[in-house]
């Protein structure tokens, strides 16, 4: 019972994943990836680069202890509402998410990423 104990201790004892730092650099990479860009100029790679530069982020904040998974989605500006939410069902003193969405008369981009700790 004492080592289950001391487990549990030692698991709550682990920082949290830092979103404070992430955040600017969410908005760095949606701006230097999306600044100038139309709807017709992104594809799968120009998404798939953008989620790959932001969990390379996370991996330098916090490199062990932490399943990523990051979202982005990239759609024309219709001048159409649109939301974008999440929520999390699961340790909420562990694990965390981070979302940013860039917005120009072209194009709306949302990324969402989750910090999942093991």
């Amino acid at each position: 019972m004492e080592e289950a104990q001391q487990e549990n201790e030692t698991i709550n004892a682990r920082e949290k994943f830092d979103v404070e730092k992430l955040r600017p650099i969410m908005r760095r990479v949606l701006n230097a990836e999306l600044t100038n860009a139309s709807y017709e100029d992104l594809d799968k790679e120009s998404t798939t680069r953008i989620a790959h530069k932001i969990k390379q982020a996370m991996l330098e904040l916090s490199p062990s202890d932490y399943k990523y998974i990051v979202l982005v989605n990239a759609s024309k500006n219709n001048n159409q509402g649109g939301r974008v939410d999440a929520s999390m069902h699961w340790e909420m003193d562990a694990d965390t998410f981070v979302q940013d969405i860039y917005q120009s008369d072209l194009l709306i981009c949302s990324s969402i990423a989750f910090a999942i700790r093991l």
